[in-house]
């Protein structure tokens, strides 16, 4: 079911918008929203056969991401988070435990760089890349903060990468877009994984 939010041209009044709704979710129905995202990115052949799992840790807001974590640390993949290392920027680290991370000034979990260990993302097919968003599209383009941290890491990443979206915040149509941006191989919401149209 794809969203039926309206939004309006250009991305700072669309990201007003989209914030707005997704901090009116009711909690009990992101959690059982999240949870199904969680079951579907892990029963994936995607996620099987990754050795190296490249993903965010969520905020409260987020499409919940712990729990995918928890599962690809019991598996025995390799988890690595990213940390901001300045405008536009992300390093990436290594972390064996969610409690290897520290708040940042931005009030994101992150890996500390004292506990982590440095990782670079390269092509290997073994690695898939969980990549947030405020909406994704059925083109697989993404709206995002604003910041342009993952727009610069999808330019260079060579992997497959994937949005987590509620379907609420999924669109069939076009979002408000600019030439730089990159759009993900796939978009799991609750039904499941979409490949782009």
């Amino acid at each position: 079911m794809a969203a039926s939010l309206v939004l309006p041209e250009g991305k700072a009044a669309a990201r007003c918008v989209l914030r707005a709704a997704r901090a009116a979710l009711d909690v009990g129905e992101r959690a059982r929203s999240d949870a199904a995202i969680c079951e579907a990115v892990v029963r994936s052949a995607g996620f099987a056969q990754a050795h190296v799992l490249l993903t965010y840790c969520s905020t409260a807001e987020e499409v919940g991401t712990k729990s995918i974590i928890a599962v690809a640390l019991d598996q025995g993949k390799q988890v690595v988070l990213p940390r901001v290392a300045g405008p536009a920027a992300m390093e990436w680290y290594a972390v064996s435990s969610l409690q290897d991370l520290q708040r940042s000034p931005f009030g994101i979990l992150e890996p500390d760089s004292a506990l982590a260990q440095p990782y670079l993302p390269n092509s290997r097919s073994s690695q898939l890349a969980l990549v947030p968003g405020l909406a994704f599209n059925t083109g697989g383009f993404r709206l995002g903060y604003g910041g342009g941290y993952y727009d610069r890491f999808l330019s260079a990443f060579e992997g497959c990468a994937w949005g987590l979206c509620r379907e609420a915040f999924f669109f069939d149509g076009a979002l408000p877009r600019e030439p730089h941006d990159v759009p993900v191989a796939g978009v799991v919401t609750e039904s499941g994984l979409h490949s782009p149209a």
